[in-house]
């Protein structure tokens, strides 16, 4: 076998190695809160309704029977390097008793390093970043608001002790 055919089949080999290097370094961080709804239906519908209102796209991701949402994506370009991104939602629904459900929320975000065309979505260069938290705990409070959820202000123990 010449050297040529040799390097080549070493190259092939290799590639799959250097393929699984790429994709996200960091692990996924999921906000959750447990609420209360009349029905798992009830629920879903109305977190569906929130993630879509936050300018999320609801899509094929979006199973009832598993009650699990993954979003499209959502873009926001920028015209330096590094500082456009785009952001999808995923949710979890668990029922934890009749009429309590535990409501899971992660945001996984991804930056543009586009250097020449950074405002142009076809040539966008994403890379992965950490989840966006604040992100979850905002769609995480829309979800909690629209199901009528008491939101509470401040630190619990200085509410329990008579401070403001």
């Amino acid at each position: 076998m010449n050297t040529w055919k040799c390097w080549s089949l070493w190259a092939l080999a290799l590639l799959p190695l250097c393929a699984c290097q790429t994709g996200r370094t960091t692990p996924p961080q999921w906000v959750s809160t447990s609420a209360s709804a009349p029905s798992d239906s009830v629920i879903w519908e109305l977190a569906l309704y929130a993630m879509q209102e936050q300018g999320f796209p609801i899509g094929a991701g979006a199973d009832p029977s598993t009650m699990i949402a993954t979003t499209g994506w959502r873009n926001s370009l920028a015209p330096f390097k590094g500082e456009g991104y785009r952001q999808r939602a995923r949710l979890q629904l668990e029922t934890l008793e009749p009429g309590r459900f535990k409501i899971s929320v992660q945001v996984e975000m991804e930056t543009n390093e586009e250097l020449a065309r950074p405002m142009e979505l076809q040539y966008a260069e994403w890379e992965p970043a950490p989840d966006d938290v604040n992100t979850a705990k905002i769609l995480l409070s829309k979800i909690q608001a629209r199901l009528g959820v008491p939101l509470e202000v401040g630190d619990k123990r200085a509410r329990s002790a008579g401070k403001p």
